[in-house]
């Protein structure tokens, strides 16, 4: 069997921040944008179909509109963007990548207004791709908590994609008393493996039960990257710490260690702008990301990487 990464995107407002007192995110290095994040997904769509390659995509809603309202380029680009994301799957990532939680904002978000936003996400991304079930949710920040998980399945998600395996994420972001509502099987997850160094352990998923109804979880694991323990988001290799052959390097050695199966994430924004907001240099006409993005792809399938969408 080949080895196999499940990419993961999430498609939201550019170089998105937190802002306090506010329950919408920003941008960094000035007002809220989304050019950056809609040009990422028009490259990042363009290569995956021209390599024949699936993922998972997590739109916020108010970036989705403004893609929606330019398809006609994506048509013309892909042969119809409807036809792509038939072979992808596709979930919600709240409407303005609104920190749900309250941690980072420190505006208290009522439970059923939870509800209403994850609802509307979700009826907005069903409405663009009808021939998809839009049934994974991935939290902004990835913060969640027990009231946001009990939000997800109210409104009729059925999986999450929120959660990392670090068992200290789990303590700070389910709450102290998280076994009402969550089992961390350590033989799964490989928690205490991945505490210290970072070793890698790719999660399997597993159910969390809360009192709207139960959702499958697939976390994102932990690796060891540029010497610190990561998710497995591109976030080093957009931002200049790993060059594309290391981080490439990097992700086949996972494969390689356990079992050949790997999370992957990243944001459409950052393939064209980095976290501050300043637009990427370009190599070769690409911006920087897109191009880096570009050589990881391509090393990954020549080694015999299928890229697959998750399966809700």
């Amino acid at each position: 069997m080949s080895p196999a990464v499940y990419l993961t995107v999430d498609i939201d407002r550019d170089a998105n921040i937190p802002v306090k007192g506010e329950v919408a995110a920003g941008s960094a290095g000035g007002e809220t944008r989304f050019a950056a994040s809609m040009q990422g997904f028009y490259q990042l769509t363009k290569i995956m179909a021209d390599k024949g390659a699936n993922g998972s995509y997590f739109f916020e809603a108010r970036t989705l509109n403004n893609i929606m309202e330019v398809k006609k380029r994506f048509d013309a680009m892909l042969g119809g963007l409807d036809d792509f994301m038939k072979g992808q799957a596709v979930g919600c990532h709240g409407i303005d990548h609104e920190d749900l939680t309250g941690q980072l904002t420190e505006v208290e978000v009522p439970k059923d207004d939870v509800v209403k936003i994850l609802f509307m996400s979700k009826q907005v991304v069903s409405e663009a791709f009808p021939e998809n079930e839009v049934n994974g949710f991935r939290a902004p920040y990835l913060k969640v908590n027990p009231t946001v998980l009990e939000a997800a399945a109210e409104a009729g998600f059925t999986v999450d994609s929120s959660l990392t395996v670090s068992e200290d994420f789990h303590r700070k972001s389910i709450s102290p008393d998280a076994e009402q509502f969550v089992e961390l099987p350590g033989g799964v997850t490989g928690l205490k493996e991945l505490q210290g160094n970072g070793v890698t352990a790719p999660p399997k998923p597993f159910d969390i039960e809360t009192p709207a109804g139960s959702l499958k979880e697939i976390p994102l694991p932990m690796i060891n990257v540029a010497d610190k323990p990561r998710t497995t988001y591109f976030w080093p290799l957009f931002e200049g710490k790993m060059t594309h052959e290391e981080f490439t390097e990097r992700i086949l050695s996972v494969l390689d260690e356990d079992n050949g199966k790997l999370l992957l994430a990243l944001h459409t924004w950052h393939l064209v702008c980095k976290a501050d907001g300043n637009l990427h240099d370009k190599t070769d006409g690409l911006f920087e990301g897109t191009y880096y993005f570009k050589k990881v792809l391509k090393g990954l399938m020549e080694a015999g990487v299928e890229f697959k969408p998750l399966e809700w």
